[in-house]
């Protein structure tokens, strides 16, 4: 019976030793889940803030990037604005550009404008269409007032 009872005794103890170092292990483990939740949360807190600056960047990018957008534009069409699109002039073989030249400055001379060719930053082909025979040309001149009278007195002429 003694045997019994110090068995009984002995387990009881590590009943409560067991019971004991459970419930120290579990708190133990609340204390590191609490902490690690705690780290979790500030980690979470800094990538919202730098996110936020990202997507603030980004609103500032697009931003820059439709106004340099819009930039590229007025620059393209100021540029164009000394061009003048010349159609319905047969292409020949093995046209070269000098041949342009010479038949814009006749051009010029039909409508009473003297074109020479410092007047002509650049003249050439534009690609053809399916259907045209005599693709357009494109001539940009150097000087926006004679592009003007060419285009008034072009249209005077009805050429």
């Amino acid at each position: 019976m003694m045997k019994e009872e110090t068995l009984r005794n002995v387990l009881n103890e590590l009943k409560n030793e067991l019971k004991e170092a459970t419930d120290n292990s579990k708190e133990d483990l609340k204390k590191e889940m609490k902490k690690e939740i705690g780290n979790i949360h500030v980690r979470l807190q800094q990538i919202e803030e730098e996110n936020q600056e990202v997507r603030e960047e980004i609103d500032e990018l697009r931003e820059e990037n439709e106004n340099l957008k819009e930039r590229i534009q007025q620059l393209e069409e100021y540029s164009r604005r000394d061009n003048v699109i010349i159609s319905g002039i047969q292409k020949e073989e093995n046209e070269m550009e000098e041949d342009l030249v010479e038949k814009v400055k006749e051009i010029g001379k039909s409508v009473g404008i003297k074109i020479e060719e410092y007047d002509i930053h650049a003249c050439h082909r534009l690609p053809p269409n399916k259907n045209e025979k005599a693709p357009a040309m494109i001539l940009k001149l150097n000087n926006r007032n004679k592009r003007s009278k060419l285009i008034r007195r072009s249209k005077d002429a009805k050429i």
